[in-house]
């Protein structure tokens, strides 16, 4: 009995540690130089600061997760009470994990990166040519990318990660190293396969993520496709 109590005070020690180093983790990633926004105008005010903080990190738990369907989703323990919104991007350690795409007030539901119908912009760090990642619905290790241009050069090793033209997750982000590059002629557009960073079945803690720029963006984006259609 007090060898199964011993164990069970050092689970719950373990959990809380895990739990605060996540939280940690999630607090430097907020720091980190890539998720501020540079302010490049030399006129400020002395007390103005040239960096604003974009990208905040919000650590959470996966309590469930699924990655042999060909619809996957990840449930977090954390939802709105914690900061959560939907259509958050969601990254572990390794790299791109997924979408939020419900909340409640203690949970979020994420759509996985292993999902029929998940599309992700993607670049070749080497060159910042860019593709589609896509998942094929067959092995939860290995992704696609499609609509590489034609004057790209690919090679087995490339690394891939996330593009600046995303809202849902800064510039950078690992995504995967190509495995292999099938050359297609005529309009067919070429393709590569790439082995994922993300370990999917074994996802314990990920960072949500906050754009607090994204509405901005979207905005003004907005605003201009409305301008195009009154000519």
């Amino acid at each position: 009995m007090l060898m199964a109590l011993s164990e069970t005070k050092e689970y719950v020690n373990l959990k809380k540690e895990n739990d605060s180093l996540a939280n940690e983790n999630a607090q430097f990633r907020s720091l980190a130089k890539q998720s501020y926004y540079l302010y490049s105008d030399s006129s400020f005010k002395a007390n103005d600061s040239i960096h604003q903080l974009q990208y905040y990190y919000i650590s959470a738990k996966v309590i469930n997760n699924s990655i042999y369907k060909r619809s996957n989703y990840i449930t977090l323990n954390k939802g709105s009470r914690s900061g959560i919104k939907q259509d958050m991007g969601v990254i572990c350690a390794n790299g791109v994990v997924g979408t939020v795409v419900n909340v409640s007030d203690d949970f979020s539901v994420v759509m996985s990166l292993l999902h029929e119908k998940y599309s992700l912009g993607v670049m070749f760090k080497k060159d910042n040519a860019i593709g589609s990642l896509l998942w094929d619905g067959t092995n939860p290790q290995e992704a696609i990318i499609t609509d590489i241009p034609d004057y790209v050069k690919v090679n087995v090793g490339d690394t891939i990660v996330t593009t600046s033209y995303s809202t849902l997750f800064p510039e950078g982000i690992m995504v995967g190293r190509v495995t292999e590059f099938i050359q297609k002629s005529g309009n067919e557009h070429s393709i590569a396969k790439i082995n994922l960073s993300t370990h999917f079945g074994s996802l314990s803690y990920v960072y949500v993520i906050e754009n607090f720029k994204k509405q901005e963006q979207l905005d003004l984006e907005k605003k201009a496709k409305a301008l195009n259609k009154e000519k």
